[in-house]
């Protein structure tokens, strides 16, 4: 006689270990999240524009309004000579990451420049769940430079 686990309760041994801080590496092994990195090698306050939506193509990306990431570093700020992580769920919503301007403001909060990482990155084509986002920002002031890579 063969006897079988139902569903919800293998569903309940992968989710418990997520009920942590620690989950994040977990998710992400198993295809939950997309990792941001965000590596700011300069000595000045970084703001990147990042936008998430569900748009599948370019002309759902003119009629489709994003949601702007915000929720890492400072309020969606990476201070200066500092390297943030987050996650990004990796949900059937989750179809376009836009990476645009990055603002840079000196201890005054006045801009000292920009720098377009100009990357619209499609999942299944650019990324998919589990992948890390890498966004490297140098430079100094009126020369910044910023590189995006998916690992």
């Amino acid at each position: 006689m063969t006897r079988s686990i139902p569903h919800a309760t293998l569903g309940l041994i992968v989710a418990l270990p997520c009920l942590t801080p620690s989950c994040d590496s977990i998710a992400t092994s198993l295809g939950g999240n997309v990792r941001v990195i965000i590596e700011n090698n300069t000595a000045f306050e970084a703001l990147p524009d990042i936008n998430t939506s569900d748009s599948t193509n370019f002309f759902d990306d003119i009629f489709t309004e994003g949601d702007n990431v915000t929720d890492f570093g400072d309020h969606g700020a990476v201070p200066a000579n500092t390297t943030v992580t987050f996650y990004i769920t990796c949900d059937d919503s989750l179809q376009h990451i836009a990476i645009g301007d990055v603002d840079f403001r000196d201890n005054h909060d006045d801009q000292v420049g920009s720098t377009n990482a100009n990357a619209s990155l499609r999942r299944d084509s650019d990324f998919d769940c589990g992948d890390t986002i890498r966004i490297t920002l140098s430079g100094h002031e009126d020369d910044f430079s910023s590189d995006v890579n998916v690992e």
